[in-house]
């Protein structure tokens, strides 16, 4: 038995800052697909 797990929010931060929250919930697939658009105002890692 492995035990259900469900993603319940995700952060996108973009060079240590937030950019997006997203809660979610159990209707979220296995493999989400999330899309938005973001104009960065300099090179830097954009994390989730």
């Amino acid at each position: 038995y492995v035990p259900a797990f469900y993603i319940q929010k995700v952060d996108f931060n973009y060079n240590g800052k937030p950019v997006m929250t997203v809660d979610v919930g159990v209707g979220t697939s296995e493999d989400p697909y999330m899309k938005f658009s973001f104009i960065p105002d300099a090179p830097a890692s954009l994390m989730y």
